[in-house]
């Protein structure tokens, strides 16, 4: 008989199923013990009583229904019973305790059972906490003695689900470590029967560090040692520089002493310095130093007498292009701007180039070459930073180019920079243009990099002597504003008149810096003579605060500098670079095509990316320069900045060049990142636009390995 039917007499249709008082019809809890006498109905949720066997609504068979419930009830209280064999105690006494929430007298069956369960549960789980801190106390104990079977033993003796997070931990660590030492123990008696001491020196390297008190590992780790060191040695001998390092690196850390130490500096040095020789674009005389120095820290090995002949013979050919003033060396010259990377030494389109000054620091005077031109007329930017008019009537006793009725044909171009002073003086003879002075100096290195009008007084000494070297307190004289303090904005007008172009980059004005019109000293720039296939008319708003180039005009004059002109450093270069690759870039021009020249600016404080077209040109300055690199190398020899400056150029008389010239191969690797970005945002802004060449100026570009690591294409190489 189902429950449904010993709980249910047929005629008593209000009787209380629990303690059988006949109540009213109209009654929906129990009078005599205040039992509900209805639930909803599981078919259509409306009221049946506990005692029907049927839904008068829906049909629905309440009996049935209530005894899949029942069922449901007592496999919940299996579960946690099951829960609890498996140490889920939390699990188990969660079940239980719904099991006990229930209220309806049908369900007292289950709610009895898990009342009886819920003691075995809580003895169960006192029993295994107690058992499982006893383990944990003894596994713990022998982990500090090292005794990792017997911490293994002990922690596998209890569940391992009732472990803490430190036990787990300790027996997953104890097992791999019993795992690790036994398949390195088989593996390192195999390579030393192998005769493989390469392979043995690691192993037993990794066995020491598992197994420092094992004192047969010290023997072993002694007679490996010896066979890879005398290897190692054979293999210098044979100019294997590779090999040789390979075996030294194998060799146990404990085994290290002051003679393999010495042995795997010499090596490094000299697998560093071989190093150098293939992937440089250009033979330099430090790549022929360099390669003195390989000979004679290894007399064996004739590579570095044969790069020195093959050097020293190339240095005396003639240069292969005018301008670059290295030949071409076995690297890769692939820019990774466009290209074919190369530096700018002597620009062609100026005579008089072969200037004492000039000729000794190449690629060094292009600011001041393009202020001069400027200061000609023979620019493609004729605007200058201060407004000619405000600018003269700043300048009490200032004198411009028209003087007394009488046109002045030179004009000096001074690049005041953050590490020196380059300075070139120009002359205009017929329709060409001549060099007919220069001037360099340097500031001391230790007054650092000239940021601010309070950094430029560091400079104020070497500024005046100029002045005074060169008589330039009558000279008319263009001066530059650092790039690094350069706001600038490149805009593609349409390809309308003078008129409206002038009109719409007016209306850019307003809304493309982030500081007020009145507080710039701006530059608004239109291309002029534009072909009608070029893509728009190239445009650009270049400003500067101008409080800071107040500033500046003002130490200046206090300088004894008679200033006729002011220009942005990277406007120089466009005037320079316009003039100088003119027919150049009218070579293959198409509506598809807009050919270009990219100029990388390696100066000291900043590194300029300028591209130039036919009719436009785009500029970017990074923060970083050849001064950083000089500063990291000297703390990296311990040297001051002015015996570091030397080293960077002249990495052959570091003491261990393989470690300490890192610190600046590391700054050359970030600035040619920042390059490659740079070049990407101007070619995705003027699609198409097609850099022919890459042309390097600036002083910070004669550091050793400068171009193949910032500008050349690595894939190439």
């Amino acid at each position: 008989m189902s429950t449904i039917e010993r709980q249910v007499p047929i005629q008593a249709e209000l009787v209380c199923g629990l303690c059988k008082h006949e109540n009213l019809e109209s009654a929906k809890f129990c009078g005599g013990c205040g039992n509900t006498l209805f639930e909803p109905c599981s078919g259509c949720s409306k009221p049946v009583r506990l005692t029907q066997r049927f839904c008068n609504e829906c049909g629905t068979d309440l009996a049935a229904a209530l005894n899949r419930r029942i069922e449901s009830t007592r496999t919940v209280v299996e579960k946690a019973v099951q829960a609890a064999k498996e140490y889920q105690f939390d699990n188990a006494m969660l079940m239980l305790q719904l099991v006990l929430k229930e209220k309806d007298y049908r369900f007292s069956e289950s709610v009895k059972l898990a009342g009886q369960v819920i003691p075995k549960v809580e003895l169960l789980r006192s029993q295994m906490i107690e058992k499982v801190t006893r383990v944990s106390i003894n596994a713990a104990e022998a982990s500090r003695n090292g005794n990792f079977e017997e911490l293994i033993r002990l922690l596998s003796s209890v569940p391992y689900e009732l472990l803490d997070d430190s036990s787990q931990k300790a027996l997953n660590s104890a097992r791999a470590y019993l795992g690790e030492t036994g398949e390195l123990t088989a593996e390192l008696k195999k390579a030393l029967i192998g005769r493989d001491w390469g392979l043995a020196g690691s192993l037993v390297n990794r066995l020491m560090e598992l197994c420092p008190d094992e004192g047969n590992l010290g023997t072993i780790a002694s007679q490996v040692t010896t066979k890879l060191k005398g290897i190692a040695e054979v293999q210098f001998m044979a100019g294997d520089y590779a090999k040789a390092l390979d075996c030294l690196s194998s060799i146990p850390v404990a085994s290290n002493d002051d003679s393999i130490n010495s042995i795997r500096e010499k090596v490094n040095t000299a697998n560093w310095l071989i190093h150098q020789f293939q992937p440089e674009p250009f033979a330099t005389p430090t790549l022929g130093r360099l390669g003195v120095l390989l000979s004679k820290h290894d007399p064996n090995n004739s590579f570095g007498k044969e790069k020195v002949a093959q050097l020293a013979a190339k240095l005396k050919e003639p240069l292969p292009a005018k301008r670059c003033p290295y030949p071409f060396w076995t690297g890769s010259r692939q820019s990774s701007l466009g290209g074919e990377a190369l530096i700018l030494g002597w620009p062609q389109s100026i005579d008089g180039i072969n200037h004492e000054v000039f000729r000794k620091s190449p690629g060094r005077f292009s600011i001041a070459l393009g202020l001069a031109l400027q200061g000609l007329g023979e620019c493609r930017v004729s605007e200058q930073l201060v407004p000619r008019k405000g600018f003269l009537k700043s300048l009490s006793g200032a004198k411009s180019l028209k003087r007394a009725g009488k046109k002045s044909t030179g004009v000096w171009g001074i690049d005041i920079g953050s590490s020196g002073l380059r300075a070139v003086f120009l002359e205009k003879i017929g329709t060409g243009v001549v060099v007919k002075n220069a001037y360099i100096a340097d500031y001391p290195i230790s007054s650092g990099v000239i940021r601010d009008k309070d950094g430029l007084l560091n400079a104020l000494e070497t500024i005046r002597k100029m002045v005074t070297d060169l008589s330039l307190s009558t000279e008319n004289v263009w001066v530059n504003f650092p790039g690094r303090e350069t706001l600038a904005r490149f805009i593609q007008l349409p390809p309308v008149d003078d008129k409206k172009a002038k009109s719409l980059l007016d209306l850019e004005v307003g809304g493309q810096f982030p500081m007020a019109i009145d507080q710039l000293a701006l530059i608004k720039w239109i291309a002029t003579g534009v072909s009608e296939e070029i893509h728009g008319r190239p445009s650009a708003l270049i400003a500067a605060r101008r409080s800071a180039a107040d500033q500046r005009i003002e130490f200046l004059k206090q300088a004894g500098l008679n200033i006729v002109g002011m220009q942005f450093d990277q406007l120089a270069l466009v005037n320079l670079v316009s003039r100088e690759f003119s027919e150049e870039l009218k070579e293959g021009a198409s509506v598809n095509c807009i050919p270009a020249i990219s100029v990388v600016d390696a100066g000291a404080s900043s590194t300029t990316l300028l591209v130039v077209d036919q009719y436009g040109f785009w500029f970017r300055s990074i923060e970083g320069g050849s001064l950083d690199a000089t500063y990291a190398l000297a703390r990296a020899t311990k040297t001051v900045a002015s015996e570091a400056e030397t080293l960077k150029r002249e990495p052959y008389r570091l003491s261990l060049p393989q470690e300490q010239y890192s610190v600046v191969e590391e700054k050359q690797e970030m600035i040619a990142v920042r390059l490659k970005q740079l070049y990407k945002e101007v070619c995705d802004s003027r699609m198409y636009l097609k850099a022919m060449q890459t042309w390097v100026v600036g002083g910070g570009c004669y550091s050793h390995g400068w171009i193949r690591r910032c500008v050349c294409n690595r894939s190439s190489q």
